[in-house]
């Protein structure tokens, strides 16, 4: 809710609840300035419709680590990363690392994502950079 996906275990059970995406489009002969990106015109789009079809795609593909659910380990991941040019999901890294468990299995689940329908500018593919919060919780 809010902005964020949601990931509650009950006995292996996941939810991802309503997602929010922050993006910025920078061209590849462009580089990232300290706050500054460029703002494209038409975002990458998930596969199959979007935020739903990326809500429920990750409902399916995350799985809660053993070790955070015996050790009762919650909490935020900030996951950062590029839809390029041609689709393909890269520089998949974790903004502020919260713990070990959480953060490798957001960065396994966003870097095994399906290609996206790319970003453009001008009519032109550009890569876009995505920001996905996952919020781990158990019931």
């Amino acid at each position: 809710k809010d902005g964020v996906i949601i990931i509650t275990s009950k006995t292996g059970s996941q939810t991802i609840h309503d997602p929010e995406l922050w993006f910025a489009g920078y061209g590849s002969g462009q580089k990232e300035e300290a706050g500054t990106m460029t703002v494209v015109e038409e975002v990458p789009e998930f596969p199959g419709g979007g935020a739903d079809a990326m809500r429920s795609w990750l409902a399916r593909n995350i799985k809660y680590p053993e070790e955070a659910v015996k050790d009762k380990i919650t909490g935020i991941v900030n996951v950062v990363f590029v839809v390029g040019k041609d689709g393909k999901v890269k520089n998949v890294e974790v903004i502020k690392p919260f713990h070990p468990f959480l953060d490798a299995e957001a960065v396994r689940v966003v870097r095994s994502m399906p290609d996206w329908k790319p970003g453009s500018q001008s009519g032109k593919p550009v890569d876009v950079k995505m920001v996905v919060p996952l919020i781990f919780s158990l019931k």
